[in-house]
This record gives C-alpha cells, sequence and structure tokens, in this order.
C-alpha cells in the first residue's frame, strides 16, 4: 500500500501459540456440558436448575458449572443464569470449591476426566454446519440443453 509517497506493507502480527490452540479448540455449549452432567449422575432433565440445595443435586450443580468454566467460553454470569438464574459469585464459588478438589484428589481429576469425554462426545454428535459455497453446483449432463 503506497501513502504520502511510501510503501506500506500490511503484516498480521504472529498469532501466539495459546491463541493459537484457543482458535483450533472446539468449545462446548452449555447445554452439551448440562447434558452430559446429568447423564452421568442420571438426573432427571431441569435438576441442575432447581432450587434444591440437597447434597444429590448441589453437588452434580458445581461439577457442571466447574465443566462449564473449563471447557465453554461462557463468562461466571452467563453461566450462573444458565443455572436457575443464579448469582456469578455462586458459579464463581462452584468452580473454585470443585478446582480445588480436582487438584487435591485423584478420584475427583479422573470423574472429571469421564465426565470431560462425555461432553466431547457431545461436541461430536452435534451435526455438522452447512458450508455455502460461492459456486453453483455443477449441473446434470440431462438439464443441459443444447443450443
Amino acid at each position: 500500500m503506497r501513502k504520502n509517497g511510501y510503501e506500506y506493507a500490511l503484516v498480521e502480527p504472529p498469532m501466539s501459540e495459546e491463541s493459537a490452540l484457543r482458535a483450533a479448540k472446539k468449545f462446548a455449549k452449555i447445554s452439551e456440558v448440562k447434558r452430559a452432567v446429568s447423564r452421568h449422575y442420571a438426573l432427571p432433565p431441569g435438576a441442575l436448575e432447581a432450587t434444591s440445595r440437597q447434597r444429590e443435586w448441589a453437588h452434580p450443580r458445581q461439577i457442571a458449572i466447574y465443566l462449564c468454566r473449563v471447557h465453554t467460553e461462557a463468562s461466571y454470569p452467563m453461566i450462573g443464569m444458565y443455572f436457575g438464574s443464579r448469582h456469578h459469585t455462586t458459579a464463581m464459588f462452584a468452580y473454585r470449591k470443585v478446582a480445588s478438589f480436582v487438584q487435591r484428589d485423584e478420584i475427583w481429576a479422573s470423574e472429571m476426566k469421564t465426565i470431560a469425554t462425555k461432553i466431547a462426545q457431545e461436541i461430536d454428535a452435534r451435526p455438522p454446519i452447512p458450508r455455502w459455497s460461492a459456486s453453483p453446483e455443477p449441473l446434470d449432463e440431462d438439464m443441459v440443453v443444447a443450443n
């Protein structure tokens, strides 16, 4: 590009390794994480959004919030909204609590890996995104009219 008598080259800044990995990574949807956690713990639909504080429902909810933070790009307020309109600090507490258990306990870490594989299966089960091309599809030979 030329401007004021000088030649300028348009150069993209190099992509860092972290941003390259982030761009290549497939992120899960919150609904996929919730579905995987609900299936893993055999919970009925809507159990993760319930207001119940019973351990059999609160424990999987906290795990789902942790996995949402790890496997999605969702913020704490968005995650809280998807889990029964909870405050973002509730989501932060759940993430920190489960993260500390995962760091200290091998059983928790292996359980998170098991659920993460189920999330990966949910991602792989997505229907393919239709790809639109700029060029029209080729015509069948029978449809071509001779001049």
